[in-house]
């Protein structure tokens, strides 16, 4: 049993009785695998998502439950061509299902989610449990249906232990979106939890270990120094969004 499965079950009980609707990725065609969006400046996106002062959520989770009747879509707010250029409240919350999918598969999910769902058209910014997203007028006009057809499309190939995802977008629904923040905050020392179990498998107990080099405490000095080039390539990483956001 997945260490979320309650926290999958006050998700579903915080949207019961919500006004949701439901959308079609058949016949769909997705995005090539390798797509990206590269940078959207503010003044060329028609639909401009969450932003640092603007509530959004990211919220990411995972059954061993079965989801009857495969992937599911479903929209609380409007369709991307139907929101004001301002930026408005966002959020995702995802769940992954299958009885294959384990706390190394999630885990994998997590670190891949932003380039999962980053897609021409389409840029995706995160920071801990915030989503922000800028939208060309193109992608706006295709909506939500064809964004969700590409991430799924790529969740799947990713990782075939996921038999359903179960995705949900809000748009504009501060009050939803706040809700979904909070819960997402909420579950982090659980998601902490699932990284220090999933690095511990491998062998690496990265709570402990020195990342500036090895310690001398162990022979796995191959381990180190992967954890530090990681880690230097995660710095390099941030420095080029943060220099990408001041240009735009």
């Amino acid at each position: 049993m997945s260490t979320l499965e309650k926290e999958v079950g006050e998700l579903q009980k915080a949207l019961e009785g919500r006004a949701a609707e439901t959308l079609s990725t058949a016949g769909i065609e997705p995005a090539a695998r390798n797509g990206r969006a590269g940078l959207i400046l503010e003044g060329e996106a028609r639909a401009n998502l969450g932003s640092p002062e603007i509530p959004s959520a990211r919220y990411l989770l995972y059954s061993n439950a079965e989801l009857p009747g495969g992937d599911r879509v479903r929209l609380i707010g409007r369709e991307l061509s139907e929101l004001p250029r301002e930026p408005v409240a966002f959020a995702q919350a995802a769940v992954l299902y299958g009885p294959g999918v384990t706390s190394e598969v999630f885990y994998q999910f997590m670190q891949r989610h932003q380039r999962l769902l980053d897609q021409p058209g389409f840029m995706v910014k995160t920071a801990k449990d915030k989503l922000m997203a800028r939208v060309l007028p193109e992608a706006a006009a295709k909506g939500l249906e064809a964004v969700s057809a590409t991430f799924l499309d790529r969740v799947h190939a990713a990782f075939p232990q996921v038999q359903a995802v179960d995705l949900l977008w809000v748009t504009g629904n501060e009050a939803l979106v706040k809700e979904l923040e909070a819960k997402a905050e909420a579950a982090s020392e659980l998601l902490t939890s699932i990284k220090a179990g999933v690095w511990k498998e491998r062998g690496f107990d990265y709570k402990s270990c020195q990342l500036a080099g090895h310690c001398g405490s162990c022979a796995d000095k191959k381990t180190c120094s992967s954890i530090r080039q990681m880690e230097a390539r995660v710095k390099l990483k941030h420095r080029r969004e943060a220099a990408s956001q001041a240009a735009a």
